[in-house]
């Protein structure tokens, strides 16, 4: 059903395109806040930090 198109979506070509560019923005910064928290893995501060960090930009 999500790519069900109804004649009020078909009437707006760009809400798709912008959509997109909304999940590619939105997947490559949780992917590289999890590849920060990764590598902070073996010092507990940075771990700390990294996760107060990604809990302040997640709020």
């Amino acid at each position: 059903m999500g790519l069900y198109i109804n004649a009020e979506d078909k009437g707006q070509p760009l809400r798709r395109a912008w959509h997109v560019f909304l999940l590619v923005q939105f997947s490559a910064l949780y992917a590289s806040m999890f590849y920060g928290l990764l590598k902070s893995l073996d010092d507990i501060v940075e771990t700390g930090r990294d996760l107060a960090f990604i809990l302040g930009v997640c709020d």
